[in-house]
């Protein structure tokens, strides 16, 4: 398996179908072998129930924990040699289906890439205030791709972090010489 796509998700009925469709459209067609994992994070909503009508997504459903658990709980599931670490609500564009593919077929290193999250046209109030204004060179958590290896190395997520757990991932990625740590918007 060359990709496994890792999506937290909690309480994302509103945006989920949106996210799962654009993994989709973006990889479908593609010379490479994916898997979509969906760790739903103790919703309340029907965000298991819609990813689960999504044909090729498999759906674990978890109580309630952090994010860092999550994603974790997905790269312990998953098969692929590179995870590719996106939020629920996240739309994806065909030139990120390009970039991975590309590390699909070309890539046997250890490395940590990926980029801050781009503001829709119309954005959410998180994306207007919050992301729009994000001023760092950290990778965020809901765009993060890694070689499994690379993730194993680091030891995943912090699972005592509540939030900031992708800004500990990359600083403790960027200690460790053979794994290659690199921006890509």
């Amino acid at each position: 398996m060359d990709l496994s796509v890792i999506i937290p998700a909690f309480n994302e009925e509103d945006y989920v179908s949106q996210c799962l469709s654009s993994v989709k459209n973006v990889l479908g067609g593609r010379d490479i072998d994916y898997e979509i994992l969906l760790v739903d994070n103790g919703s309340c909503d029907k965000t298991s129930q819609i990813a689960s009508s999504f044909s090729g997504v498999s759906v674990f459903s978890i109580s309630r924990t952090s994010v860092s658990q999550a994603r974790n709980y997905g790269a312990q599931k998953a098969q692929g040699r590179i995870f590719a670490f996106i939020d629920a609500d996240v739309v994806l564009k065909s030139i990120w289906g390009e970039r991975i593919e590309a590390l699909c077929n070309g890539c046997n290193k250890l490395f940590v890439t990926g980029y801050q999250y781009g503001v829709r046209d119309e954005p959410s109030w998180i994306e207007k205030y919050w992301f729009s204004n994000l001023k760092s060179n950290h990778i965020s958590g809901g765009n993060l791709i890694v070689s499994c290896d690379a993730f194993l190395k680091i030891g995943g997520f912090d699972p005592g972090l509540k939030t900031g757990e992708d800004v500990d991932f990359c600083s403790k990625a960027k200690l460790i010489p053979d794994i290659e740590y690199t921006t890509d918007p």
